[in-house]
């Protein structure tokens, strides 16, 4: 949804644009870029077995830190120009882009807590072999 939201703002028309003017390729694909940067970074985050240390953790907790609040800024930028586009109300154009980037954040915890809970089994399946 939020990666159609980002697409959908560059299709807002404004005043200087002639009749039947459609948004270049490149600003669509640009336009995506931010959710699918948090979701690739989330990914990265569930996956990667990571060294332990504290420069691990500053590494990527800060590096997907940047990445969430820099797509957070611009997604919620976008979403609220589309839904202040279709007449929503002030109001509602602001908390809606929050509603997304929850669920978006939600998300991406769930990811993380599937992972650790299929490495924490993959360790005792492992630990289980060892013993046989």
């Amino acid at each position: 949804m939020s990666v159609a939201a980002n697409v959908l703002h560059t299709w807002l028309p404004t005043a200087d644009q002639a009749p039947g003017w459609s948004p270049a390729v490149a600003a669509q694909i640009g336009a995506a870029v931010w959710p699918i940067g948090l979701l690739l970074s989330v990914e990265v985050l569930s996956r990667v077995r990571w060294p332990r240390g504290l420069q691990w953790a500053l590494a990527r907790f800060a590096g997907t830190g940047a990445v969430a609040l820099g797509s957070a800024i611009i997604s919620y930028g976008h979403l609220r120009d589309v839904l202040l586009a279709w007449q929503y109300d002030p109001l509602a154009a602001a908390v809606g882009p929050l509603v997304l980037d929850g669920l978006m954040v939600i998300s991406g915890f769930a990811l993380l807590a599937i992972s650790s809970t299929r490495s924490g089994r993959a360790r005792e399946t492992s630990g289980r072999d060892l013993a046989s």
